[in-house]
């Protein structure tokens, strides 16, 4: 069609002759026949509103039974318009070109537009053909047929209900709050409450969530689920408040987490841009103050559930929010405000569109004249092809952070970290298949696609193509890289102390606090064992007693000298000895100092009124003038690195960052008591926990080896024994190649072994 006006393909129509006759679509036809023809009037129901876009006008085009959206210029939205059922498409032509005498087409084109307006459902198909249409058996594609559960997988719904005039009231009663002085009050109320989180920082040092742990996984699944129901329930509204209706809601489930979702497409409808970019960004703007408001509940709050929960929301309805709804490199929030801003609707499918014709061009050889329509103008290629790398990349890094990170981190406790990577590799190819699928299909179809246009034989451009890119993956391959290892550490002193009391008993008096430099045999603290005390006076009382019959006013001399023998070697003696063993707890009653150090107790003084053990562990002191990372290894990781490593470290408590080197690794697993807590996984380690409680149990399945690495003096710091640092180590030299092949080994290794 010349002009403005675009030739569009569809199926087959439906056509009638004058008499009302229907004429086989498919025979050749005459132009006095074409020119005679009916077609099928366009649906009457439709809602058009005409709209600025780009510096032009558009007319915007509503489905109201399928709720979908189409964009056509003045002149495509007459000529619908003046297919009503009862005219001929000769005078179809005549009252065209007399309001648009610039742009001459003909019948075949109107029968070509006719086709697509079929396609989008735009007009009203006799029974036959809508029968016919509806139970045309499609092509199978199994490509097609994954790709549709990846993506429910991602995300599926279930309609429930027309909400349209609940909402009505709901945006009647608070309708306050789309003014500007609510815009302006709310917004006041974002930066009052980063205020307030800036001076109560405290609160996320005490804060005992570990967001990405196993056990906040449950409480995480809840937030998400409430938070982005409200983020649904801030588009409809305001889509219902600056004109648009919302006639569908339900139940969605956002990669498995169930949500409150509505439909508020009808977006599309509101002609003021601003107003649109508000809808586009109400469920952002929602999130937010659900955020603020959580916030401080989650301070206020004491210790529990509810103050948990609240941490999760108040993460999830601002960080998370930020970083994936206003991201446009997804389908959310901000790729919609980003289409508006930029003009360009359907950013993303021309933007694929765009570099899929680029790649089978360049690669294969030829044209994809159907993908080339999808974005029309090549003026805006920079556009597309930034976006679509960003788009790539970004959900490469989601699709591994999510299918790969996360269930590893998931399955690590169990010691199956690697399947979970294999889900996320697993992701990944599914994701690069389908793309990769797309551009490969045209190639390679045996079908004639009357679209395709071959520029060069397939085959010899792609043979070129792959010795290409095999003599780059070759390079790649060779490239000297380093091994890296991230883990959790612990740092112990090289020299230390623990003390405990050979009797056990309470804490009655602490005489140190944590920091503090102690001399040898310096008392510490004091334990109260009254049973020690009991046996002591008893002792007493005994040796008491026998002294006294021993003594020369008690019978006769002549007794005496005979028993003198039997009782001195029983009786006394015996007595002696129980009162020194007595006398030697209650002097282990007072605990002091073996040898000079630092307590490195964390608290003391919190030691008083509890009761401790014989033998157990009260006091800790250390050497600390010289401190060593402990930094747990597998087998696998002990073949990468070596003495005198590089490592960039930084302590948990503090994050300053410090450097050190490998001084030695062990050539045996550990013993029981060098794993320390701070080394599981339900504590940020890298050790599974699974039988916890039996750290024996652990190393029989899990072998852990150590790689001991000197810490520099603290800078004012006090140390606490087992004080934790992230680290990496900066292991052996390597290729790309070597590295990828031995990850590959390891795997299928570890896999056959379980």
């Amino acid at each position: 069609m010349k002009g403005t006006l675009k030739l569009h393909l569809g199926v087959e129509d439906s056509t009638q002759n004058e008499d009302g006759i229907e004429i086989d679509p498919m025979r050749e036809r005459t132009e006095q026949e074409l020119l005679a023809l009916v077609l099928v009037s366009t649906r009457k129901d439709l809602v058009g509103k005409l709209q600025l876009f780009a510096g032009k006008e558009f007319y915007v085009v509503k489905d109201p039974l399928s709720l979908n959206y189409f964009r056509f210029p003045p002149e495509e939205y007459d000529l619908a318009q003046l297919i009503d059922g009862k005219r001929r498409i000769g005078e179809i032509l005549l009252l065209f070109h007399r309001k648009y005498p610039h742009l001459q087409i003909t019948a075949e084109e109107v029968i070509s537009f006719h086709k697509d307006l079929i396609q989008k459902g735009l007009v009203i198909l006799p029974a036959r053909s809508f029968v016919s249409e509806v139970t045309k058996k499609r092509p199978f594609s199994l490509f097609g047929l994954w790709a549709q559960l990846i993506h429910n997988l991602i995300f599926f719904k279930i309609p429930l209900l027309d909400p349209n005039d609940k909402i009505e009231k709901v945006v009647q009663l608070f309708s306050f709050v789309w003014s500007k002085t609510g815009i302006t009050l709310t917004v006041a109320f974002w930066m009052i409450t980063v205020f307030f989180l800036f001076i109560n920082e405290e609160a996320f040092k005490t804060n005992e969530v570990n967001f990405f742990s196993p056990q906040n996984f449950f409480l995480l699944y809840l937030a998400t689920g409430l938070v982005k129901t409200f983020h649904e329930f801030g588009h409809a509204l305001s889509c219902k408040r600056f004109g648009g209706e919302v006639h569908e809601m339900g139940i969605g489930f956002l990669c498995f987490v169930p949500v409150g979702y509505v439909d508020a497409s009808d977006t599309w409808m509101i002609e003021d841009k601003r107003k649109r970019l508000f809808v586009a960004a109400a469920g952002i703007y929602m999130e937010l103050t659900i955020a603020a408001l959580a916030s401080y509940f989650w301070v206020f709050s004491p210790l529990g559930l509810a103050k948990n929960l609240a941490f999760n929301v108040m993460v999830t309805a601002s960080v998370t929010t930020l970083l994936f709804n206003l991201n446009p490199l997804m389908r959310f929030d901000g790729y919609y405000a980003l289409c508006d801003l930029l003009e360009i609707p359907n950013l993303r499918e021309k933007a694929i569109a765009f570099c899929s014709a680029k790649v089978q061009r360049l690669l294969f050889g030829y044209r994809n004249l159907m993908q080339e329509e999808l974005f029309q103008d090549e003026s805006k290629g920079k556009v597309f092809i930034l976006y679509a790398i960003a788009a790539y990349l970004y959900m490469v890094y989601l699709i591994y952070a999510v299918g790969g990170v996360l269930f590893a981190r998931v399955l690590k406790p169990y010691g199956l970290e690697n399947v979970g990577f294999l889900f996320g590799i697993f992701f990944e190819a599914s994701f690069a298949l389908l793309l990769v699928s797309r551009v490969l299909y045209d190639a390679f179809s045996t079908h004639n696609k009357a679209y395709i246009v071959k520029i060069e034989n397939v085959w010899i451009r792609l043979s070129k193509v792959t010795a290409f890119l095999c003599l780059l993956l070759s390079f790649l391959f060779f490239v000297p890289v380093r091994e890296k290892i991230s883990v959790q550490a612990v740092a112990r002193a090289e020299k230390g102390q623990s003390l405990s009391s050979p009797s056990g008993g309470v804490v009655e008096e602490v005489y140190v606090r944590n920091g503090q430099w102690v001399k040898a045999g310096e008392p510490l603290l004091k334990l109260k064992n009254p049973e020690i005390e009991t046996e002591e006076r008893w002792e007493r009382l005994e040796l008491a007693s026998l002294m006294l019959d021993l003594s020369p006013q008690h019978g006769s001399r002549e007794v005496k000298e005979k028993e003198k023998g039997a009782i001195a070697s029983l009786s006394l003696n015996r007595t002696i000895s129980r009162l020194r063993w007595v006398e030697k707890l209650k002097e282990g009653l007072l605990i002091r100092a073996n040898a000079e150090g630092m307590v490195t107790t964390p608290d003391p003084q919190a030691l008083v009124g509890k009761y401790c053990k014989a033998h157990e562990v009260i006091l800790n002191i250390a050497e600390t003038k010289t401190l060593y990372l402990w930094i747990p290894l597998d087998e696998s990781q002990t073949k990468v690195v070596a003495v005198g490593n590089k490592i960039k470290a930084a302590w948990l408590a503090t994050a300053e960052y410090f450097y050190t080197t490998i001084d030695k690794i062990t050539k045996g697993d550990c013993h029981t008591e060098d794993l320390l807590p701070a080394l599981f996984v339900r504590n940020g380690g890298p050790v599974p926990s699974v039988d916890f409680g039996n750290p024996s149990a652990v190393l029989k399945k899990f072998p852990v080896f150590f790689a001991l690495a000197p810490v520099p003096p603290l800078k004012g710091e006090l140390f606490i024994e087992g004080m934790r640092a992230k680290v990496r180590i900066y292991g052996k030299k390597t290729t790309i190649g070597k590295r990828l092949w031995n990850k590959l080994c390891l795997f299928f290794l570890k896999k056959q072994e379980g």
